[in-house]
């Protein structure tokens, strides 16, 4: 371990425990950096390198990821294709993420899991927001035990010289790195494989793990599900936004008429909403068969979502999730972020010709603001649901 490490491993206890105390962390930092200057490296106090010297665990890689549901999806399947790619040398995953139920609902199995990243310990911590920037990790050792690993080092730290505004900005460059993902043919579920190292497409390869067969029914009884075909919709972003405020959402009224016209043209067809009850945030819409907001686990969503014929939402965490569970297509109505970088094949993505490119972070207060300051949300609002509802239609031929 070199002083550079050292003050590396520094900078993330403080940056996890204290980010609230900027100033504090600024003397912290001062303080070991001269602590750095009369210390020795030798490895004993590396506890990093502690890793290597057991005998029963192979080396671990601790990746810490941020964002949402659909943030932490394709980062799970990122990783998940980084443990395929070193098949030269053997080494356990660690996820850190802030929620640990979800990490525990989506991660793949041989995944292990923590929400304090100066509590895991692991040869290498790399942090995977967008791409990977590598936080910490002897990178000569790391490339002589895998010389995969070290071309993927080299990767990594040659993209993170030539591009910092992708790091050192978040997340307002997001749209920026969007549009670099886009030119290169690429998106967002592929977006972190700088160079196609990885050769990853849009297929979602890691398992999610799932109940079992037995169980998976007890779920579906559980709510009525086990009988006719059904159809899920829902009209939420998480706990992020209000939904009155939030630019990614369909009209409530819109969903009112597309439910109808959906049961009119196939009545076999149930109509389950899902999302959270919390009071503030989504509604109920007239007309489902099954209201079933707050009232679900992320095992059970995982199941509903599975078994639903169609699934009808904004670009968001449950359509990424239906994907990763290779469930079926989705309906997503896109407004301020681009089908071209979020959409996947499988899916019918609709966009209004309201805006002619998408505005994600062109604002800093895009997802709550339209920048059309006098046509507000126009990209959704010119998104009618007549016209939703033809092309579901049309795509899926709903029968009475």
């Amino acid at each position: 371990m070199d002083s550079l490490d050292y003050l590396q491993e520094k900078l993330i206890h403080l940056q996890e425990k204290y980010s609230h105390r900027p100033r504090y962390c600024a003397w912290r930092m001062a303080f070991i950096s001269l602590r750095a200057l009369t210390k020795r490296f030798d490895g004993k106090v590396d506890s990093l390198s502690r890793c290597w010297g057991k005998q029963r665990d192979y080396p671990a890689i601790v990746f810490s990821v941020k964002g949402g549901m659909g943030d932490l999806l394709l980062a799970n399947n990122y990783i998940y294709c980084v443990r395929k790619y070193l098949n030269d040398a053997n080494f356990n995953f660690k996820i850190c993420y802030h929620a640990l139920p979800l990490l525990q609902a989506f991660c793949f199995p041989e995944a292990e899991t923590g929400t304090k990243l100066d509590k895991m310990s692991g040869v290498l911590k790399v942090e995977l927001n967008r791409f990977p920037r590598v936080l910490a990790g002897d990178r000569k050792k790391l490339s002589q035990y895998s010389p995969r690993l070290g071309h993927l080092l080299v990767t990594w730290d040659n993209f993170f010289k030539h591009n910092r505004k992708f790091f050192d900005f978040m997340p307002q460059t997001d749209g920026l790195g969007n549009h670099y993902t886009q030119l290169l043919g690429a998106k967002r579920i592929s977006q972190a494989d700088i160079g196609g190292v990885l050769n990853m497409d849009e297929e979602y390869k890691a398992p999610i793990p799932m109940p079992s067969s037995g169980k998976e029914r007890d779920i579906l009884t559980k709510f009525g599900l086990n009988g006719d075909p059904f159809v899920t919709v829902q009209r939420g972003q998480g706990l992020v936004t209000n939904t009155s405020t939030n630019n990614k959402l369909w009209p409530v009224e819109y969903y009112n008429t597309l439910v109808g016209l959906i049961k009119h043209q196939g009545p076999r067809y149930k109509i389950v909403q899902l999302g959270t009850s919390r009071e503030g945030f989504n509604e109920d819409f007239e007309g489902v068969d099954f209201n079933l907001r707050g009232k679900t686990n992320l095992e059970e969503i995982k199941v509903i979502l599975k078994y639903s014929k169609l699934h009808i939402d904004c670009e968001g965490g449950l359509v990424h999730l239906r994907h990763a569970l290779h469930a079926g297509p989705s309906v997503v109505l896109f407004g301020p972020t681009s089908p071209e970088v979020y959409g996947y094949k499988e899916n019918l993505n609709l966009h209004s010709s309201a805006c002619k490119h998408p505005c994600e972070w062109v604002t800093n207060d895009w997802l709550s603001r339209c920048a059309r300051r006098k046509d507000k949300n126009c990209c959704m609002k010119k998104l009618e649901p007549q016209f939703v509802f033809e092309q579901i239609n049309k795509r899926f031929a709903l029968k009475k």
